[in-house]
């Protein structure tokens, strides 16, 4: 295929048995804290940690979803939204990520770095190497997991992947992908053999057999930022987002990631955060883009969501909520229903994105005082 040996994976989405797109992830800019605090604890911990009133969010099927909120408390909903629980931080130390393969089985990476696991939905949770076996916590140094089904799945490190083919009862030795200190970035699983993450800013690795092997390309193109998001339909159809960073765009693939086409959306300079597609034709990407003519981080942004219905060839910008500074998330597990992320609000369409309704509002979590952790 033209591609240069290497390894591994990182920003998760998960195509199930059933054509229903799973989908997993941190914010991108607590996707970013989590990555460099676990590239140093120790320089992380001298920095407070500011939380997000949302800090990741994870969907299964049409109508379970989970987020979890700024003070590590686990929101559950199995209805669309309509009604939801709460599994409290105290449960297992704090959640610092979810992933679920379906309605009732998923796990978590808790604060403490140790890994649970669960198959009611998130109700209650066990802990996936006890602490009476007498050994030591191989998920240490992960901070978020990726799954494909009950068996096969992945720990990601801030420059390794570790893999199980227990459903997290015992797992591998970390690999590095790429061989060097490029950091991964966002990743996207097709099958339990098929999938492809992103390292530093210029590559993308692809796996053909699982993860035993993975073939890295060069993008041909300059990256403004990181890459955000990556999303495929199928072995060759695919697109990746790009944002935190001057230029930022959507691009597709129809040769599964040889080559890479930029597309041409309706608004200039947004940072993307995220993109998904319930087929090969209807998509939506989002992102932020700053509303002054400066370069200032400290300018006020406004949240972007952009629809297409051809596949990429042209977007829309459609309206969703008043006054969102940013959209991080968005996923579309089938094409009538869909869910879309701001920072404190959770978004459910259920007539293919025409209407959206706020069915989840988070408070702003209250913030360290300053010179404190």
């Amino acid at each position: 295929m033209g591609w240069t040996m290497k390894t591994i994976w990182l920003g998760v989405l998960v195509l199930s048995t059933q054509g229903v797109m799973s989908c997993r992830s941190d914010t991108p800019a607590v996707a970013n804290r989590k990555s460099v605090r676990a590239r140093s604890e120790q320089a992380a911990a001298a920095q407070p940690r500011l939380a997000r009133p949302i800090e990741g969010v994870a969907f299964a099927g049409v109508s379970s979803a989970w987020v979890i909120s700024g003070a590590d408390d686990l929101w559950r909903t199995q209805d669309g939204g309509a009604t939801w629980e709460v599994t409290k931080a105290s449960v297992l130390h704090g959640f610092e990520s979810v992933t679920f393969v379906d309605q009732g089985r998923g796990w978590a990476i808790s604060r403490d770095h140790r890994g649970w696991g669960t198959t009611d939905a998130g109700a209650t949770w066990t802990l996936l190497v006890p602490e009476t076996s007498g050994v030591s916590n191989p998920l240490n140094a992960a901070y978020t997991m990726a799954f494909a089904n009950e068996s096969r799945g992945w720990a990601i490190e801030a420059f390794a992947i570790r893999r199980t083919q227990d459903g997290g009862a015992t797992w591998e030795e970390p690999v590095n992908p790429s061989g060097t200190d490029d950091s991964l970035g966002a990743y996207f699983f097709l099958s339990p053999k098929v999938a492809w993450v992103s390292a530093g800013t210029q590559r993308v690795y692809r796996t053909d057999d699982g993860g035993l092997t993975w073939d890295g390309r060069r993008l041909p193109f300059h990256v403004h930022g990181d890459i955000t998001k990556i999303f495929f339909v199928n072995a060759e159809t695919g697109w990746l987002c790009t944002g935190l960073g001057r230029g930022a765009a959507v691009y597709r693939t129809d040769d599964g990631g040889l080559s890479w086409t930029r597309e041409v959306v309706p608004v200039a300079r947004v940072d993307f955060s995220s993109l998904s597609f319930a087929n090969q034709r209807d998509g939506w990407a989002v992102g932020n883009k700053q509303t002054g003519g400066g370069d200032s981080e400290d300018e006020e942004s406004e949240g972007v969501v952009l629809r297409t219905e051809d596949g990429g060839v042209s977007w829309t910008r459609v309206p969703v909520g008043q006054g969102e500074h940013s959209f991080d998330e968005v996923c579309f597990p089938a094409q009538g229903s869909g869910w879309i992320v701001a920072t404190n609000n959770v978004y459910r369409s259920e007539d293919g994105g025409n209407s959206w309704r706020v069915v989840l509002s988070l408070p702003d979590p209250p913030q360290p005082a300053e010179g404190n952790e």
